[in-house]
């Protein structure tokens, strides 16, 4: 089943609406004063949150004891995002704000920290019904704060007027790419990272080191300088450009965000595109982040309070509905069964995602990824710009980051 052109806001974004909306109860239920009330934040939109709707009209017909009121709000750029958290913040002080909130993952570390999100110790939860890898992202040490609802990695999106097949492995991305089929790739740190376990490299070693010294890292950076000099390939900095690029039809393939299909099909129509794994390296499978959307749990509410969210974000992850979010919006699922389940004959673009995710790499949720990710990016400037070999730059990075702050072992998550 090709998935539905919808509105889908993409990572780090919230919801909060001055008034608050949502589907309301069932007309039977109308008479019936509910003794629960779940104040729900998010940031769906469009397609997305009529599916939302839908899921949350069915759990107030399931617990009829229990209402839910939305409250969206869409962040656009980072002054809406700053202006979020400075509302956020003032609530939680008043202990006011939502009961339960979809949130990216990179927000976590920060609430948690700040004291606003709940750790869920004390509850009931199971998680071994999710992917291990998204639970484990979540986890800060030993604690955990949010349950996962979805995923989103990147993925090789490809024109199906230009590509018949698609490549598997990186020689054969070349290959194409030399033919005229050309590629957009990104060269970021976050956009670049999936070739590191390419060719044997990982972020971390066991004992929770950095390990970006030890290989892989440089010899990936090796290949991408190969790569700017061969006939086809398009690498920059710039992914909004690599995007137009793709969408323009001026690349054939563009390595790209789950939550940029979107975009993608409004400009090249839903069954003109693609999904495809991306290509494998010498020592393996392609590793690109791993990230999650969120289930969050907020302070402000009393323990009875956040039982019932609890509910709610169970009923949200268990496999019939995560089954429908993915056949519908186009969500991966992180349920194990529901994975299991997707088909690739009717979802044949959410299969694919899903088994990008299964070798994708769930980064260590510590604040000392902010300075690998910004250091990591200059290592890749400093390598394609032909200022340092590969690994020199690898050397280095991992120097610098080892002097800005001590590593913290992610060995707990």
């Amino acid at each position: 089943m090709t998935i539905k052109r919808s509105s889908i806001v993409i990572a780090f974004a919230l919801g909060l609406l001055l008034t608050a909306c949502g589907p309301g109860l069932p007309e039977d239920q109308e008479q019936y004063s509910p003794l629960h009330r779940i104040l729900l934040w998010h940031a769906w939109e469009g397609e997305s949150a009529e599916a939302l709707d839908q899921l949350l009209i069915k759990f107030m017909t399931v617990y009829p004891g229990i209402r839910v009121v939305q409250r969206p709000f869409s962040i656009k750029n980072d002054s809406d995002l700053r202006a979020f958290k400075a509302m956020f913040y003032d609530r939680a002080r008043m202990g006011l704000g939502p009961d339960l909130m979809i949130a990216p993952v990179s927000l976590e570390l920060e609430f948690a920290e700040a004291g606003v999100l709940q750790e869920l110790s004390g509850y009931y939860v199971e998680t071994t019904v999710y992917l291990s890898t998204a639970v484990k992202q979540l986890r800060i040490g030993d604690e955990l704060y949010a349950l996962p609802l979805s995923l989103y990695t990147r993925v090789l999106y490809y024109n199906k007027e230009l590509v018949s097949e698609p490549p598997t492995t990186l020689d054969g991305l070349l290959s194409q790419a030399a033919e005229g089929k050309r590629v957009a790739l990104g060269t970021g740190f976050a956009e670049a990272f999936w070739g590191i376990q390419a060719f044997g490299g990982q972020l971390y070693d066991e004992q929770g080191q950095l390990a970006l010294d030890q290989g892989g890292f440089a010899d990936w950076l090796d290949w991408l300088r190969t790569a700017q000099k061969s006939p086809g390939m398009i690498l920059s900095d710039d992914d909004d450009f690599l995007a137009l690029s793709f969408m323009n039809g001026e690349a054939a393939y563009y390595v790209g965000e789950v939550a940029s299909l979107p975009s993608i099909q409004e400009h090249l129509g839903e069954d003109g595109i693609g999904v495809a794994p991306l290509p494998a390296g010498p020592s393996g499978p392609s590793g690109p982040m791993l990230h999650c959307e969120a289930l969050m749990f907020s302070t402000a509410s009393s323990s009875a309070q956040t039982e019932q969210a609890l509910l709610l974000a169970q009923f949200l992850t268990n496999a019939e509905q995560q089954t429908k979010l993915a056949q519908q919006i186009g969500k991966v699922p992180v349920h194990i069964q529901a994975r299991n389940e997707v088909d690739p004959r009717l979802s044949p673009i959410v299969a694919a995602f899903v088994v990008q995710t299964k070798t994708a790499v769930a980064v260590p949720n510590i604040p000392q990824l902010f300075t690998v990710m910004t250091y990591g990016g200059e290592a890749y400037d400093q390598v394609l710009e032909g200022v340092l070999e590969p690994r020199k730059a690898a050397d280095q990075l991992v120097k610098r980051v080892k002097a800005m702050s001590a590593w913290s072992s992610p060995a707990g998550q």
